[in-house]
């Protein structure tokens, strides 16, 4: 009897695309946004206010050097330019809620070109004194407290919901290019036409904004539904927040990041000047690096498919890591290789809180919940700083990074054991799905 043998049959593998057609469409992926050409319309103007805007800061915190001859002032410039955005962001939310975003922008906009403008005509005059340039922070301030949560609320209204994170990843890498540009472009002109022609600029940068938002098509805008009776109270954003645990805890985070895990600025100076001993020099060389990591950060999140709350609390976690990491390198080049992952972390963060409290609540809350964000940042910024400078005064630099990293950690997971059961909020589903169709649909071509 003959005795039949079958072999199994070896599984084929449906054959994968040449590499430069995944390339291709990594790329497409990466810059989907863009397709929707009010977005792109918007992106480019952004990118010629924010290097005009990097200018003028560097050029305001020479100006204030030059006039008070302190270090001290330029703090006192910098808080009081923050503080209307504590104090008036929600309601600039509110405002966003009710009144079109994009008439709000170009008032907003115009607003800020003349007070550029005032700051360079004084300064053209020599007129100008230090009470002045506070009392323009002030004014900038209460303007950024509306333009702000505008901004940031007119991303939906631009792009679908399966397009946000990429869009918001694009953004990011505007506006690390826009901070590069600026401050090389401002330490030429300080030191060839001076101080003036920078304000001058920054006022016609705006126009490219204005201009922006006046060739868009309306009827491509999806335009959210405006806050009506008690939907305009604070009460009811705060109820809002407070009933989207995934939400909250992202407002908890986002304070916490801010405080300990995001204050760079002060951890870089600490040691460069501190434990390095390379001053300045040290400080310029890790603030660009900073600002290289940012832009790759962006390029890696509009690369990303979905960015959600995992992917976020991943990304806290990773930074509260590197922080501890960085504490133990033995010079400034390697703390240096510590700082460029540390930066592409850093916009994944951000990114990742702007989309989700975006998508996780209701459109009618929108600017105001995206505006107590803001306030949750900039009051952890301004609690943290003088804490961790304070630790790098007293316990030293290397110190002052293992507990700010270690907060931070700590807060990572306390927040994502906390949301462990939690889903993400329905819309946010629902975009990260459809974002993901996006993607598969990008390879499969």
């Amino acid at each position: 009897m003959a005795i039949a043998i079958t072999l199994p049959s070896r599984r084929r593998r449906a054959p994968r695309p040449p590499s430069d057609s995944r390339d291709s469409a990594g790329w497409r992926l990466a810059v989907r946004a863009l397709r929707v050409r009010n977005y792109r319309l918007y992106v480019a103007g952004n990118l010629v206010s924010v290097t005009g805007t990097w200018m003028q800061l560097v050029a305001q915190n020479w100006l204030v050097l030059r006039l008070a001859g302190s270090a001290s002032a330029l703090g006192i410039t910098v808080a009081l330019q923050a503080i209307p955005g504590v104090l008036l962001s929600l309601h600039g939310g509110g405002l966003a809620d009710r009144v079109s975003k994009r008439r709000i922008l170009v008032v907003t906009q115009a607003t800020l070109a003349l007070l550029a403008a005032t700051l360079g005509v004084l300064v053209a005059a020599g007129a100008v004194r230090v009470w002045m340039v506070y009392a323009l922070a002030v004014a900038v301030g209460c303007v950024a407290a509306v333009d702000g949560p505008t901004s940031a609320a007119f991303g939906p209204d631009l792009v679908g919901p399966e397009d946000l994170s990429n869009a918001a990843a694009l953004g990011s890498a505007a506006n690390s290019t826009g901070r590069i540009l600026g401050m090389a472009a401002a330490g030429i002109a300080i030191a060839t036409v001076g101080i003036a022609p920078i304000f001058f600029a920054n006022a016609v940068s705006y126009v490219a904004v204005i201009a922006a938002l006046a060739c868009m098509r309306p009827g491509e805008l999806r335009t959210a539904r405006s806050a009506v009776g008690g939907e305009r109270s604070l009460r009811h954003a705060f109820s809002s927040v407070r009933r989207q645990p995934v939400v909250l805890g992202s407002l908890v985070l986002a304070f916490a990041v801010a405080a300990f895990g995001r204050n760079y600025q002060v951890t870089m100076a600490a040691m460069s000047s501190t434990v390095f001993n390379r001053g300045a020099a040290g400080y310029g060389i890790l603030s660009t690096v900073f600002a290289v990591g940012a832009f790759g950060g962006a390029v890696v999140a509009a690369r990303l498919p979905r960015l959600g709350l995992r992917i976020l609390i991943a990304a806290a976690f990773a930074a509260g890591g590197l922080e501890v990491a960085a504490a133990a390198m033995p010079n400034l080049g390697s703390f240096a290789a510590c700082i460029l992952p540390i930066a592409i972390v850093a916009v994944l963060i951000d990114t990742g809180f702007g989309v989700v409290v975006t998508l996780g609540v209701d459109e009618v809350v929108r600017g105001r919940a995206l505006a107590l964000l803001g306030v949750m940042s900039t009051a952890g910024v301004t609690i943290g700083g003088p804490l961790l400078g304070w630790s790098a005064q007293h316990l030293g630099g290397r110190a002052t990074l293992v507990a700010a990293g270690s907060i931070s950690l700590a807060c990572a997971l306390a927040v994502g054991i906390a949301l462990r059961r939690r889903p993400e909020p329905a819309r946010v589903e629902h975009a990260l799905t459809a974002a993901s169709g996006v993607t598969s649909r990008a390879y499969s071509r």
